[in-house]
């Protein structure tokens, strides 16, 4: 029985000293004793129930936590700090891009891509407006093909691409994602269609950067409405079709 009662004893003692109050300073010590109050700049901390009472800023401390486990943060915490850092990194982040595809103009096409990002970077959302163009007319003529009709001029290709970003290295991020177009490719012999792919791709340029750009290959297939310079093709057809992108862009 007094072996019992010393037992029970010494158990009791050691659940009272394992239920202390927690201090954790930023400096990594910690502290054990009872906290008296929790003031909006300070803690009142005593170290046992002799003791007297110590005033501590919170500004010293990571967390405190009480004798039921319940944990509360403060705001110079790494975590908070973490968390500040990531917010000011947002507000740095620029979310508007507008491109130009320089190669573009070796195959009659003269993009303008304006690209939307969400905040947290995660997506774009792309509008183009591509002009295309076949000044001379005679780039595709075949002439076995008595039917083809020269077609000068311009016209446009617009459509939508939604950009899925992968990754933590935001100055290098895998990128994939639809890709759709609608209009006449002048220099494609005035065909009028539309395109869907699939776009797989990287950008190169970190999100507070002043300068941007992306390369991409793009694989799906093209539905053609309209055939304007030879009548050997007929519409109403599908086909493969590829791409391959580069752009330069300017954030903001």
């Amino acid at each position: 029985m007094r072996g019992f009662l010393i037992s029970s004893f010494v158990l009791i003692i050691s659940q009272i000293g394992f239920s202390q109050d927690k201090l954790f300073f930023l400096d990594g010590t910690k502290r054990n004793g009872i906290i008296v109050s929790n003031a909006k700049d300070h803690i009142y901390f005593k170290q046992s129930d002799s003791s007297a009472t110590e005033k501590i800023e919170k500004t010293k401390l990571i967390l405190i936590e009480d004798y039921k486990g319940t944990r509360y943060m403060f705001g110079n915490s790494p975590i908070d700090t973490l968390s500040k850092k990531i917010e000011r990194d947002n507000s740095n982040r620029k979310l508007n891009s507008i491109a130009v595809q320089p190669f573009g103009i070796f195959v009659g096409r003269g993009s303008f891509l304006y690209e939307r990002f969400t905040k947290d970077g995660k997506f774009g959302f792309v509008i183009p407006i591509i002009i295309t163009f076949d000044p001379f007319g005679s780039i595709y003529a075949i002439p076995a093909d008595s039917s083809f009709v020269p077609t000068k001029g311009v016209s446009f290709i617009t459509g939508l691409d939604l950009n899925y970003y992968i990754g933590k290295r935001e100055g290098f991020q895998f990128f994939i994602g639809p890709r759709i177009r609608y209009g006449t490719d002048m220099f494609l012999g005035g065909i009028k269609g539309y395109s869907i792919q699939t776009q797989l791709g990287w950008k190169i340029g970190r999100p507070d950067a002043r300068f941007i750009q992306h390369l991409s290959l793009g694989f799906g297939f093209i539905r053609v409405v309209d055939v304007q310079s030879t009548q050997t093709l007929d519409p109403k057809q599908s086909f493969t079709w590829g791409s391959i992108n580069y752009s330069l862009g300017l954030n903001w």
